[in-house]
């Protein structure tokens, strides 16, 4: 169960040194061996930012709680008089499922398992809100960030468990109020569903 907002103040909690990740929405730093810390980069810190991480959170729990790290928001100080909106998140040890091959992913039962269940609370979550979580492939490469098999958000332990480890935006480009957010995720859907298709073959 997602801890959905620490409504509490602590003065003395920073953003710790050491970033370990960096992604287009957030950079990661590393707080100590168990627990990892998310902050929203200030680009993307534009009015109403924290009501939608909350919101976030709230919705990504609903659909695909049991593979989402145990994660809470909570409100801190950088410099004793700024306030910002961190996630902090329980640490999975497990490779991206980028790093790993078409015939190691295929040996791992429990994986696959897993992500055919996500496959159908995903497919759920998109039917009933027109949302999705961020499928992107993580590259540059325009044709292959709707390949999902790129994907960082997505850890796969040893044992086969899968996690998603990405809470804090829901594409805030690519509303589905307009064509081109519903095209855009329309896509999206398609490149998971493909990569399902494979997992099934």
């Amino acid at each position: 169960m997602q801890e959905t907002c620490r409504n509490d103040y602590f003065p003395f909690y920073r953003v710790p040194d050491g970033k370990i990740a960096k992604g287009l929405h957030s950079d990661v730093f590393s707080l100590d061996d168990q627990w990892v810390v998310k902050r929203i980069k200030s680009v993307w810190q534009r009015k109403g930012w924290e009501e939608r991480l909350i919101g976030d959170l709230k919705l990504l729990d609903h659909y695909l709680g049991p593979f989402i790290p145990s994660t809470t928001l909570v409100i801190c100080s950088e410099d004793d008089k700024t306030k910002t909106l961190l996630t902090v998140q329980r640490r999975i040890y497990g490779k991206p499922l980028r790093d790993l091959s078409w015939e190691e992913l295929l040996n791992n039962n429990q994986a696959v398992e897993n992500l055919l269940e996500l496959e159908q609370r995903i497919k759920q979550m998109y039917k009933e809100t027109g949302k999705t979580p961020d499928l992107h492939g993580g590259t540059r490469n325009f044709l292959r960030q709707y390949d999902f098999k790129y994907s960082n958000n997505l850890l796969i332990t040893t044992e086969g468990q899968v996690w998603w480890t990405d809470v804090d935006r829901l594409g805030p480009l690519w509303s589905p109020n307009w064509i081109g957010g519903k095209i855009h995720m329309a896509l999206m859907m398609r490149s998971f569903s493909t990569f399902i298709h494979k997992l099934q073959k």
